[in-house]
């Protein structure tokens, strides 16, 4: 694969791997592991390369996007060869973790810079899932986001003066065998969103809480690909694609993909929103 083909892999899956300053001294006095594995994360990937960033940090089943494909993360960056000429700079301005502490998930702004040392070439905001694996560790389950249509020049003060918000994920331990609901449309995820969700959308910076939460300008059919539950089977994910409507889902025809993290306080809701659309 050729340095531009491996350049423009690297946008398509999101960008999310980072090159610059020691991002770990600005949070080392906190005790929240998910911020600390981000940080360390970014720390890999500018001292060594991107590829060996991510194949240490990914687990074996963790995904990415290449595009609006949903992959496997391991796979993917196997089939690529390392290139020290971009630079990606990004930083977790939200975290949000299980009162377990073995799940959870962060979102920041981001800038690619496909040459170190000259203009932003892309900038959006990325969002990852990490769950401890077997020996404790945390690993990426997923790892994607939106990108803005527009460089966004102020994301370099974002990311040079950034500090990290974080919440726990509070949840209530189900007297049932209980799952959230299969929605079939974005319509339909509405009436299940937390009054605290966090909304990731194309050309706009993270938003905060349901009065600030944006649907498609028209309705799209979801097409769930994976999925899953951390330990405690009260926090839930979900990953797949977006179609104009259900015949099309069917044909495989996608205009982009979501993610959605839920919770399960007396009844299961949408605590993170994420969707990437074709443009």
């Amino acid at each position: 694969m050729t340095n531009k083909t491996a350049i423009r892999f690297l946008i398509s899956m999101c960008l999310i791997s980072i090159h610059g300053i020691s991002l770990a001294q600005k949070v080392d006095n906190t005790k929240n592991e998910i911020i600390l594995s981000e940080l360390n994360f970014a720390e890999l990937a500018s001292k060594s390369s991107i590829k060996q960033a991510f194949e240490q940090n990914l687990d074996s089943t963790g995904v990415i996007v290449n595009g609006i494909k949903i992959v496997n993360g391991l796979k993917a960056y196997a089939a690529i060869t390392s290139d020290n000429t971009a630079r990606l700079v990004w930083y977790p301005t939200y975290a949000s973790m299980n009162v377990d502490r073995d799940f959870g998930f962060t979102t920041g702004p981001y800038l690619f810079y496909a040459n170190k040392g000259e203009k932003p070439d892309a900038t959006g905001n990325y969002f990852s899932i990490w769950k401890k694996d077997k020996n404790n560790i945390f690993k990426l389950i997923f790892d994607g986001g939106i990108n803005h249509t527009k460089i966004r020049n102020d994301y370099n003060i974002a990311i040079n003066e950034a500090s990290t918000k974080f919440t726990a994920l509070k949840t209530e331990a189900k007297t049932s065998i209980s799952t959230p609901p299969r929605l079939q449309t974005t319509d339909d995820a509405v009436p299940y969103l937390s009054s605290k969700v966090v909304t990731l959308r194309a050309d706009q910076p993270v938003l905060f809480g349901k009065k600030q939460y944006q649907q498609p300008s028209a309705q799209m059919t979801y097409v769930q690909k994976i999925s899953g539950y951390d330990k405690s089977g009260t926090i839930f994910y979900c990953i797949g694609n977006l179609s104009n409507n259900a015949q099309e889902a069917l044909q495989n025809k996608f205009q982009g993909y979501y993610v959605q993290v839920w919770r399960f306080e007396k009844n299961w809701e949408i605590v993170a929103d994420v969707i990437q659309l074709i443009k």
